[in-house]
């Protein structure tokens, strides 16, 4: 008869040995006296990074990885002979790299190095390994680890075109239909340049939100990133957060995370519709709630600056809205205007046509020509990224920052889709921590508040306010 139990105690000791195998040997740490927390390796996330099918771009896999490094993960590379050598030695020497394996590794080790990370990142994944992860059996050594990690639950992630394109149409529909089969099995997908950011995502302890802290200083002005500050059991958002950029500690008796989220808010009515009972209750809620600003239509904002004298909250006012094809003279009288009446930001509409067709000039000398208009006041500039390739809200955020916007904003509300979580976190990169980034239309409730925030907005414009902090969700596209 088997021995159950003679078998159990044989597979914990295999377990145990391959544990010590690839875990470090040298565990001890030095004393710091320091009040944060020490990481020692056993705490930290381990990401495993196979680097197999030669297609990779290795100037943006780098960027990933240093990410990824300098937040504090550990990562294990295996690399194939089809990585340059140059990239090979840019990788092995970024902060973090752990482990290097250019060469065969045992079976037994792919199971240890799978069994001891957090995630497995492919950020080029051939069609070879496409067919082995599909029939869920390894066949080299890059097959048995991401069939392992599946197995295993792991999140397996790789870029969204799985990192390879074919000139022969059908030989890439065929690639498309084993990578969509491939995420039916588990396999995770994100835009290249975004794979660290969903690595975070998936690998931190999503614990509850409830405490948080945040200085809208910096938010005021150019926009940089917030301060913030949350309570004990929140690390999986905290981490999220940390990881783009935003300083984090920890303290109890903070305040609700929704009033402090509220100064976030630019609370919005741009409707055409509304009423001054509307405008009036729009400015009692922003008050009561503590939010950034109200936006709203220029002709609102006299009464706006009437209401809200003596309060912290700021009078934000359209401009050239909601086309952006307006001439230039036109936005710089509106922008005046408002703030003559009263405006303390102006949230300018791009001239989408312009930027589509590739005239970068008359798009920077518009924003330009607004912002010497808008004086010390923030100018925010709407690109409408719903109706711009990915390609295009890159070139738009450059031209605005070298334009000297303060913020760049993604949407009016009134065109084809809103914030996209994507969209903050690719004009973030592109802007940097000397801008804001004002994530607008579509946001809903508090959740998607949050996620905005945790891809890089440091402003968010929603008519959904009072829902984003009352814990409800609106229905509202603005």
């Amino acid at each position: 008869m088997i021995d159950q139990e003679l078998i159990e105690q044989i597979t914990s000791e295999v377990v145990k040995q391959l544990a010590n195998k690839f875990s470090p040997t040298d565990t001890a740490q030095p004393v710091v006296e320091s009040s944060d927390p020490v990481l020692t390796t056993a705490d930290k996330q381990r990401v495993l990074v196979l680097l197999i099918a030669g297609n990779e771009d290795i100037d943006v896999v780098e960027q990933q990885l240093r990410e990824l490094g300098d937040r504090g993960f550990l990562l294990d590379l295996i690399m194939s002979e089809s990585v340059p050598q140059s990239g090979r030695e840019r990788l092995k020497n970024l902060p973090g790299v752990d482990g290097v394996y250019e060469s065969a590794v045992p079976e037994v080790g792919c199971f240890g190095l799978v069994t001891r990370c957090d995630a497995v990142l492919i950020p080029a994944i051939s069609f070879d390994l496409l067919n082995q992860i599909n029939r869920m059996e390894g066949s080299d050594i890059s097959g048995r680890v991401a069939v392992e990690a599946l197995s295993q639950g792991k999140t397996v992630l790789v870029p969204e075109d799985g990192g390879v394109t074919s000139t022969n149409a059908k030989i890439q529909t065929k690639y498309d239909q084993q990578l969509a089969n491939a995420t039916e099995l588990g396999l995770q997908t994100a835009p290249l340049h975004e794979l660290s950011y969903q690595l975070l995502r998936s690998t931190v302890n999503s614990g509850e939100l409830t405490e948080v802290q945040v200085s809208r200083e910096k938010t005021a002005n150019r926009g940089g990133k917030p301060t913030l500050t949350v309570g004990k059991g929140d690390q999986g958002y905290g981490a999220v957060l940390e990881a783009e950029g935003m300083r984090l500690s920890t303290t109890i008796g903070v305040r609700d995370v929704k009033q402090e989220v509220a100064g976030y808010i630019d609370h919005t009515l741009l409707n055409p519709d509304a009423t001054r009972d509307e405008i009036v209750q729009l400015c009692k809620e922003a008050s009561d709630f503590g939010f950034a600003s109200v936006c709203v239509n220029p002709s609102w904002v006299t009464l706006c600056s009437e209401l809200l004298r003596g309060t912290d909250v700021r009078v934000c006012t359209v401009i050239g809205f909601p086309l952006g094809a307006t001439t230039t003279a036109t936005k710089v009288q509106e922008t005046r205007e408002a703030i003559t009446n009263g405006a303390d930001e102006i949230d300018m509409v791009m001239n989408i046509g312009a930027l589509k067709e590739g005239n970068d000039d008359y798009v920077r000398r518009d924003v330009a020509a607004v912002k010497e208009a808008a004086g010390n006041r923030v100018l925010k500039v709407i690109l409408e990224t719903g109706m711009l390739s990915d390609t295009q809200k890159a070139q738009a955020s450059k031209i605005c920052k070298e334009a000297g916007a303060d913020f760049v904003k993604t949407s009016t509300g009134f065109g084809p889709g809103g914030a996209k979580m994507n969209d903050i976190a690719l004009m973030r990169r592109v802007v940097g921590e000397e801008m804001g980034v004002k994530a607008s239309g579509g946001v809903h409730n508090f959740e998607e508040a949050i996620d905005m925030i945790a891809a890089g907005a440091s402003r968010i414009g929603a008519s959904a306010g009072v829902a984003i902090v009352s814990g409800g969700t609106s229905d509202s596209d603005y």
